[in-house]
């Protein structure tokens, strides 16, 4: 199934399959809230210095990705229908639990955010923390797309969170993770996710899949980042944002992220600086 949201809207689809969001801390029949990466290894913050843990009463429920000293990007699955008073951020640390925390000020959720849509249309949401954080070598703004038109088919991409390093494991890893899985054309994804009932790709979605490894996109925190690049010397442009996946993130599915470039327009309306 899809993964998303706190609905318990159950989604009729073929072989058995449900749609689910890819969010931590709760789960439920039809929708699992479980963010993994399964098959990923320990890395160090340094290396994606944009990673930051949404939490929610303390707890890390979801990932997020650091866009400027003021403001941070989410799943907007992560946070609707939430008290936001209760959600800060922690930065700039690989192990949970050790960074800098920073109270929010304000979210705001794309206004045609749904949860109960096939292909959940819009999971985005900004996050604006009070005051600025500190930037350091471990606490950077990511690289955003340059422009809605900008393709990262094919590139080099990786995820990176603090979900379940195995699929049957409740406990999260204590430790940043990263996994590196290609990314594929729409098409591709649209073709691979066909007979699956609400599993709608859209121009807003981006999506990576390998079909010979063990790891999955559908392992990423939810809410957290999907980051590519042409070639070695490139530097890493944060493509996506961790939306739904299918069942239980068992590498037969592509994973789905809402695609950051087509949002660009959205996030200056909203008077974010890119």
């Amino acid at each position: 199934m899809i993964g998303l949201l706190l609905l318990c809207l159950a989604l009729g689809v073929t072989l058995g399959e449900e749609l689910y969001p890819v969010q931590p801390g709760r789960e439920g029949p039809v929708y699992d809230f479980n963010t993994r990466v399964v098959g990923g290894s320990n890395t160090e913050i340094s290396k994606w210095p944009w990673q930051a843990s949404l939490r929610y009463n303390g707890g890390h429920t979801c990932g997020a990705i650091i866009i400027s000293p003021n403001y941070l990007l989410t799943a907007a699955h992560c946070v609707n229908g939430r008290t936001y008073a209760l959600f800060d951020i922690e930065v700039g640390s690989s192990n949970r639990g050790s960074g800098t925390v920073y109270k929010l000020s304000s979210i705001i959720e794309h206004s045609g955010y749904s949860g109960s849509s096939a292909g959940f249309p819009n999971d985005i949401a900004i996050l604006q923390v009070q005051g600025s954080l500190v930037f350091t070598s471990t606490v950077q703004a990511a690289n955003l797309p340059p422009s809605k038109s900008y393709n990262h088919d094919f590139h080099e991409c990786y995820i990176t969170g603090w979900g379940k390093i195995r699929g049957n494991q409740n406990s999260l890893p204590t430790t940043l993770q990263e996994a590196m899985i290609p990314a594929i054309t729409n098409s591709e994804c649209a073709t691979r996710m066909s007979g699956i009932n609400g599993a709608s790709i859209y121009d807003q979605h981006a999506c990576n899949f390998d079909a010979y490894a063990s790891t999955n996109a559908c392992q990423g925190d939810s809410g957290g980042p999907m980051a590519c690049r042409a070639s070695a010397n490139d530097e890493f442009v944060v493509v996506g944002i961790a939306s739904w996946v299918i069942t239980g993130c068992t590498g037969s599915y592509p994973s789905v992220y809402a695609r950051v470039a087509y949002f660009l327009d959205w996030l200056l309306s909203n008077g974010i600086p890119l």
